[in-house]
């Protein structure tokens, strides 16, 4: 989706779009292909993981046949600068990384929506019990799920100048790395925005310190894989001392 997205922005850039015209086509298109994966698992009743997992290979086999295989590149400077440069002595994709972990905060934790899908992650049965419905919460996280990807699809096309076939690549796992680590459940229910921000950034630490030490990048997915683990057995037994 990340890549698709990025495809479509850096298409509407080079072809004369506003930035914020483009940025607003990525952001759409994302919300859109998560409803679409919402759209498949709650009526064709698939288990959401494999509904993306199925997705994924078919979102970059289409960002393939509109891009024609070819590298989208040539943007111009005014969109470039979205992410070069620095604000205050920190970049500009932290700034925008810390308003959105802010913003996924607030709507987790102060609004009613935000509790809700936090419920129906819990327990569906409870939920359908005091009268949540588990359809339009499913589909409305799919929905800013993938605007929020869309919207980081966007970025990527301003930061690294370039879309080619192999765009974020294997960073599905990396985005479930990063929520795991930062305490957030798969089955759902437990988890905050800050939670995987640190949990990305505690990947990212991993990443840079194995460069320093001029260990080869290969072995950064057999640490990050021994991390995963041990935070899931330290949860798994805090979670059962507390019980």
């Amino acid at each position: 989706m990340l890549a698709l997205c990025a495809a479509l922005c850096g298409m509407a850039i080079n072809q004369g779009w506003p930035v914020s015209c483009a940025i607003l086509v990525a952001v759409l298109s994302g919300s859109l292909l998560g409803s679409l994966n919402a759209l498949l698992s709650i009526v064709g009743r698939v288990h959401a993981i494999i509904v993306t997992l199925a997705t994924l290979g078919i979102y970059r086999g289409l960002m393939r046949v509109i891009t024609a295989e070819k590298r989208i590149e040539g943007f111009p400077e005014h969109f470039r600068v979205l992410t070069e440069g620095y604000w205050l002595g920190v970049r500009p994709l932290i700034w925008y990384s810390l308003v959105i972990v802010c913003l996924g905060t607030l709507f987790l934790r102060y609004t009613r929506t935000g509790r809700s899908l936090l419920a129906v992650g819990d327990s569906p049965r409870a939920a359908r019990m005091i009268g949540l419905s588990r359809g339009k919460l499913q589909w409305l996280s799919f929905s800013l799920c993938g605007a929020l990807t869309g919207l980081a699809g966007a970025f990527w096309a301003s930061s690294y100048g370039i879309v080619d076939t192999y765009t974020a690549e294997g960073w599905e796992l990396k985005a479930i790395a990063a929520a795991v680590i930062g305490g957030c459940l798969i089955t759902g229910g437990t988890g905050t925005a800050w939670g995987a921000a640190v949990g990305a950034l505690l990947m990212e630490l991993i990443r840079n310190g194995l460069v320093i030490l001029g260990v080869s990048a290969y072995w950064e997915g057999f640490y990050v894989g021994l991390l995963i683990l041990a935070v899931v057995c330290v949860d798994k037994r805090l979670r059962g001392t507390v019980t």
